[in-house]
């Protein structure tokens, strides 16, 4: 037998130990059994494979076969107690040592990820503070990279074609009644679902608040009428109301909205219409069913309003604006009654104050009037 045989044979034995030790316990029977022959014969003669042992080299050989077998049963012994616990406590230990080694190597990989992570981040920030410098090879200041990051780049939701409709009527000679109706679809960009707050708030004149009336507001499957809003005080003659509507909005879906009420608003007045969230379109439209008042809209926007006047119906006007706006982008929208243009002594001189560009035209502060803003935070 080769040495590779010999240590292929060893190392077979060595990993089946119960076998091996029923080997070791066969053999030890085996020299006690010669050993015992001895003993029980009464002719001091041993035959074993051929050869016939007598006189004291007899002797000497039982008393090895007693030696022999005796060592071979302590051995077997050893190995099914002693060594068998030892083999436990080996395995324990490992298992331990294993089970520390992977602690410490999971331990040593999740700071390696942390601080891949931290670099990681430290350098898209750096990336991002930088982005249009790069593309555009503008140095755009961090404060305005700051702002359009938190009302545009994180944004979670952005209109749709989103269309104001008023109906403008005569109520008394200062005062005018205003319908108006919001219609729009937001979407949610972000990846994952998020509250969407429709909220719409509005100034009231207190001696006729009983003609400002929330009918409808509606969100996807919500929706309230006859409203109560929140009141809350503004100053001796005017106070603000306000009303929320939360709809949660899965991640890429859809939800139209809706807006409906009434309010009051001076016969000679202004309107500001401006978007709080990035609006791909948005639509004006008025009606003025007894053609009492003359209308302007001017797009506060980078390009002019189109107007889409006159049309099939002369009672309707409407504007647009083609482009996406961002948040605090709308329309400056004023009307006038046409009688008092009309009692003017130089009506010319009235349409031409009228019309004037924004640049122009004093502030609502500077004029001394209350503004009417129709706010809609969503």
């Amino acid at each position: 037998m080769t040495t590779n045989a010999r240590k292929t044979a060893l190392d077979w034995l060595l990993n089946r130990p119960i076998l091996t030790n029923l080997l070791i316990l066969g053999m030890a029977f085996i020299v006690l059994g010669l050993y015992a022959r001895y003993e029980a014969t009464a002719d001091p003669a041993i035959s074993f494979v051929g050869l016939t042992i007598t006189g004291p080299f007899l002797h000497a050989t039982a008393i090895l076969c007693r030696e022999v077998g005796f060592a071979l049963l302590v051995a077997v012994t050893l190995n099914f107690s002693i060594e068998a616990f030892n083999r436990r406590r080996h395995a324990r230990e490992k298992e331990l040592l294993l089970t520390t080694l992977d602690e410490a190597h999971g331990a040593q990989q999740q700071r390696l990820i942390d601080s891949l992570d931290s670099r990681h981040k430290t350098h898209l920030e750096n990336v991002n503070s930088k982005i249009f410098q790069v593309l555009y090879q503008r140095n755009v200041p961090e404060v305005i990279f700051r702002e359009v990051e938190n009302q545009l780049l994180r944004c979670q939701f952005v209109r749709e074609k989103s269309q104001y409709s008023y109906l403008i009527e005569r109520i008394d000679p200062a005062y005018v009644s205003m319908n108006v109706s919001h219609r729009y679809t937001v979407e949610n960009i972000s990846s994952g679902t998020a509250e969407y707050e429709l909220q719409i708030g509005f100034d009231v004149i207190k001696v006729l608040a009983s003609k400002y009336t929330i009918k409808r507001i509606r969100a996807g499957g919500k929706e309230i009428h006859d409203i109560k809003p929140e009141v809350s005080s503004k100053s001796e003659t005017h106070e603000w109301w306000q009303v929320r509507l939360n709809v949660p909005i899965k991640s890429g879906e859809l939800v139209h909205c809706e807006i409906e009420y009434a309010r009051v608003s001076p016969a000679n007045g202004k309107e500001v219409i401006c978007t709080l969230m990035p609006s791909k379109e948005l639509i004006l439209e008025v009606t003025d069913p007894k053609h009492e008042f003359s209308f302007r809209a001017m797009a506060l926007y980078p390009r002019p309003e189109i107007d889409h006047a006159p049309g099939n119906n002369p009672f309707l006007h409407r504007w647009s604006i083609d482009g996406s706006l961002f948040p605090g982008q709308g329309f400056l929208f004023d009307w006038m009654p046409k009688q008092s243009m009309n009692e003017s002594s130089d009506a010319d001189v009235v349409v031409k104050k009228l019309l004037t560009t924004a640049e122009n035209s004093p502030t609502l502060e500077a004029t001394g009037e209350e503004p009417m803003r129709d706010i809609v935070k969503n």
